[in-house]
């Protein structure tokens, strides 16, 4: 936001709108890049007909209640509430509590370039020695753990120097590693979402992997406004109202910003996780789906239907 500084409006307008472009720009990347595997996929055995609207939601929702996609579906729940709280308030966070300048925070934004790229060597090598499952929990709880120490470390005092290049450094190893574990754990949940498309068609006859990450998409979307609000209860609270600079920013109000935030967010993340471990669905039972969808398959061919 340059020389606008955190308390005018303006350089939000500019971050907002370069951010808008980025994402506009990734996402259109991303469609274009899927549309050869989609065009793989097995089509649906029936056309949608808006005359027949009722027996297709009826289908719907006798998709959605498996009950392995009700595990990832409050995941998404409590996951998006979390994650839409530590959004609205991270620049409170990092220019406030940490008190980093915006070349500093950028720093931190570059570190965080590396861990997809290390998350994408790690999420196959683990993932098929413990499991996705195990995987999921685990990388999780890694980052549970770590996300608050920072903080903890800076309330107690044994945090270097703010506005220190070890603290900055610190900072960042810390970001990178719970960034890493949780794209990690991200990719397996996905994985996860990913096999119910044929644990749900055993049971239906239908493919429905749209439909279930579609649905987990916009669940974690939607709730994601309750972190915003919840962010802005706590902004309120601690009293950023009359804080328009650093100097106004006491230690007081760093121990209510801390104190207010990590239990609300802490607790949200541990449900999530418990969530996780409802999940059934491990290799033999996907291996087994796989292998009776193959047998009906075949036997479908040798009657001719």
């Amino acid at each position: 936001m340059g020389a606008y500084g955190f308390a005018d409006p303006t350089g939000y307008a500019i971050f907002g709108t370069v951010g808008s472009g980025i994402i506009l720009t990734t996402i259109l990347l991303s469609c274009i890049g899927t549309q050869r595997a989609a065009m793989q996929m097995p089509p649906p055995s029936e056309p949608f007909r808006l005359n027949a609207i009722g027996r297709e939601f009826a289908q719907i929702f006798e998709s959605l209640k498996n009950r392995n996609f009700a595990a990832l579906f409050c995941f998404s729940l409590l996951g998006g509430a979390a994650a839409g709280l530590h959004t609205a308030l991270y620049l409170y966070n990092v220019r406030y509590f940490f008190m980093f300048s915006g070349w500093e925070m950028a720093i931190t934004g570059i570190c965080l370039l590396f861990a997809p790229a290390v998350s994408f060597y790690l999420s196959p090598r683990v993932g098929l020695r413990f499991g996705k499952k195990n995987t999921a929990i685990g990388m999780a709880l890694v980052r549970l753990v770590l996300y608050p120490m920072p903080y903890v470390a800076v309330l107690i005092g044994v945090w270097p120097e703010l506005t220190s290049t070890a603290s900055l450094v610190l900072y960042s190893a810390f970001l990178f590693v719970e960034v890493s574990a949780v794209v990690v754990s991200a990719t397996m949940i996905d994985s996860m979402m990913a096999d119910l498309a044929e644990d749900s068609e055993k049971k239906t006859n239908r493919r429905s992997e749209g439909l279930f990450f579609a649905t987990r998409g916009f669940a974690g979307k939607f709730v994601s406004a309750a972190g915003v609000v919840s962010a802005g209860f706590i902004v309120s609270i601690v009293g950023f109202d009359s804080i328009t600079s650093l100097a106004d920013f006491t230690d007081e109000h760093r121990y209510r910003l801390a104190t207010l935030f990590l239990p609300v967010y802490c607790t949200l993340m541990l449900c999530a996780i418990a969530c996780i471990n409802l999940y059934k669905i491990n290799r033999e039972s996907h291996q087994e789906n796989l292998q009776v969808l193959a047998d009906r398959s075949a036997d479908a061919a040798d009657t001719g239907t």
